[in-house]
This record gives C-alpha cells, structure tokens and sequence, in this order.
C-alpha cells in the first residue's frame, strides 16, 4: 500500500512540473514579445499580450485624432447639429449658433423640435433613421 502514495507523488510531481515548464514557456514567449519592458498586460478578451506603451501611444494618437475633429467640427460655418434616436441634442457647432441664434450650452440635452416648425416632419426623420438602423441590425 505505501507504493500507491509514492506513485501518486511521483504523479503530481510530474503534473507540478509540467505545470511549471507550461508557465516558463508562457513567461519566455510573452518575453520575447515584450522584449525588455516589463509593463505588458494581457487583453481580457484575445488573451494576447498589449504593451502599455503601445498602447498609451494609441490612446493618445486617438485623442489628438478627436481634439482635430472636434476643432474641424467646431470651425465649419455650416450648421452641425448632432441628436440622439429621441431627438435630444448631443452637439452643437458654432455655424448652428451662428443660424439659429443659441449657444451650444443652451441647445445641449434639449429636444431638436424646438428648431422645427412642423413637429410631425421631424418626427418621421426620427422614425426614418430609427427603421434603418434597425434593418442594420444596430
């Protein structure tokens, strides 16, 4: 009977050292991928390693892309109004401030029929793109 723990420990033995030779593979590819930068996390969804650093850039890059859209959008002179599906009022460029007479903060989170005459010709535009985004499958 004292042979059947011994080949039991011998068991997990082997299990423990493969789990440790899976873990250094793992740690020396993940190495090599980050090379010396030790500031790597793994993505939660792909389980692929990401470089903070790379991905800082990427964040960054991004942003400096929207500060540029945002300036573009702001500067153009035709009117830029952007809506929720209900209608409510998520931006407000200066061109529409300029036409319609009201600041971007006094239009924000307000419902766009305040600028149409006919309540019911907005309300079919509203309806119009909710059917399109819902052939989509959005």
């Amino acid at each position: 009977m004292s042979e059947l723990p011994a080949a039991q420990a011998i068991l997990e033995n082997q299990q423990l050292q493969d789990l440790v030779t899976q873990l250094n593979t793992a740690e020396a590819a993940l190495q090599a991928y980050v090379g010396g930068q030790r500031e790597a996390i793994i993505d939660p969804l792909s389980g692929a390693p990401v470089l903070l650093r790379e991905a800082q850039l990427a964040l960054l890059k991004s942003e400096a892309h929207n500060r540029r859209l945002a300036n573009i959008l702001q500067n153009v002179r035709d009117i830029i109004i952007v809506t929720d599906l209900d209608g409510t009022i998520t931006y407000w460029n200066d061109g529409a401030s300029a036409i319609h007479g009201y600041s971007e903060a006094e239009m924000v989170g307000h419902s766009v029929a305040a600028l149409y005459a006919d309540e019911a010709l907005l309300n079919d535009y509203l309806q119009h793109i909710r059917s399109g985004l819902e052939q989509r499958g959005r």
